[in-house]
């Protein structure tokens, strides 16, 4: 009904069905003015978002930018007090020497390879020396030795007629005994050539003469002390 001023005027529901109704219609308005102002806060949160997603790629080159700006600057502050080390040990020196400056003109290299002893060379001394030893020691043992092993060596040492000759019958004993005899003549030669070796580095150790005669590395030491 409208009312003399052209008013809409609500009557008054007839039962409680319409009033329910009515009452719904209320909170329905209500809550659909609510979800639309959240509707409108998370749209504000997702542009704020999108925002700041939109400006990370440009925080990550900044922050990219000033890390290498800092890394730049550690390296020059590392120079610097090791420039500041320097001066201040130049000082003292200079100081403590009465003015006398010391200078690095060329910084020290390591050798590329040992300049002695030759160890090629010092092997095949000792092999030498150890074959000779040998050599010597199996003349000894046979001149030592007098026991006759042929006819002829019998014959020849005693003015009597040799009648006949038993040959040599080898048991498995000899064998074994002479097994033995090869084995420990072989463990002998090692410790021949061991004894040698070591012999030879104890007199070769911080003897530079007998280093240099047996390397032939006097003129690069006589070269390295020039410089």
């Amino acid at each position: 009904k409208r009312g003399a001023g052209g008013r809409e005027l609500r009557t008054p529901p007839e039962n409680a069905y319409v009033q329910s109704l009515m009452t719904q219609l209320d909170q329905a308005t209500v809550e659909a003015k609510t979800t639309s102002e959240e509707m409108q806060n998370i749209n504000a949160q997702i542009a704020t978002v999108t925002r700041r997603l939109d400006s990370t790629p440009k925080r990550e080159q900044e922050l990219v930018l000033l890390t290498r700006d800092y890394d730049t600057t550690r390296e020059l502050f590392k120079s610097l007090l090791t420039k500041r080390g320097e001066a201040n040990m130049a000082a003292e020196l200079e100081q403590k020497q009465q003015g006398e400056s010391f200078r690095v003109i060329e910084p020290a290299r390591l050798p590329e390879r040992p300049a002695g002893p030759n160890r090629f060379r010092l092997l095949l001394v000792g092999l030498a020396l150890a074959i000779g030893a040998a050599g010597a020691a199996v003349v000894l043992a046979e001149q030592v030795d007098t026991s006759f092993r042929r006819v002829d060596e019998v014959r020849s040492t005693l003015p009597l007629p040799v009648l006949s000759a038993i040959p040599r019958i080898t048991t498995e004993h000899d064998r074994t005994h002479g097994l033995r005899q090869r084995r420990w003549a072989t463990a002998a030669i090692c410790v021949g050539l061991c004894v040698v070796a070591g012999t030879s580095f104890m007199v070769a150790h911080d003897n530079e003469g007998l280093v240099a005669l047996l390397t032939g590395s006097t003129s690069q030491t006589a070269t390295a002390s020039g410089r």
